[in-house]
């Protein structure tokens, strides 16, 4: 039987950033060492199963709220302008969302490592109020 969990992480989805090289030593920006921490928080208080040990469908939808620049103005102003966006096509790329949330997921304690992440899907879109919303399952061996 599979185990199949899913859960909300509420705050504006951010990417990981690339490693940095400064006077010969390799870092990790502070904004994304601070980012993966609170995501790996949120998903250690849901995630109470011990690690997953086989393949892993993760299924990810990061959400973002719509900029004021979207919307009409005046009494108006909860209407969309007819030439805002309908799909969120902008940074940040989703490949750096999904790596984030995975080293995230990695640290929680979810699996043993994301390489067992055998398949999923990973969209971006606008929504009333950001996140992610994270599907994990076990595949059966």
């Amino acid at each position: 039987m599979s185990k199949e969990r899913s859960f909300i992480v509420y705050g504006t989805p951010v990417a990981k950033s690339r490693a940095r090289f400064g006077n010969g030593h390799h870092f990790t920006p502070k904004r994304t060492r601070e980012e993966q921490a609170r995501v790996a928080q949120a998903i250690s208080s849901e995630w109470m199963l011990p690690p997953l040990t086989g393949a892993v469908v993760l299924d990810l939808v990061y959400v973002f709220e719509r900029p004021k620049s979207h919307y009409r103005t005046g009494r108006y102003s909860h209407l969309l302008k007819d030439n805002a966006p309908k799909y969120h096509i902008i940074k940040p790329d989703r490949d750096n969302l999904e790596k984030l949330t995975k080293d995230a997921m990695t640290t929680a304690g979810v699996w043993k490592d994301d390489c067992q992440v055998v398949a999923g899907s990973t969209s971006k879109r606008y929504g009333a109020e950001a996140r992610v919303e994270i599907t994990i399952r076990e595949l059966p061996e």
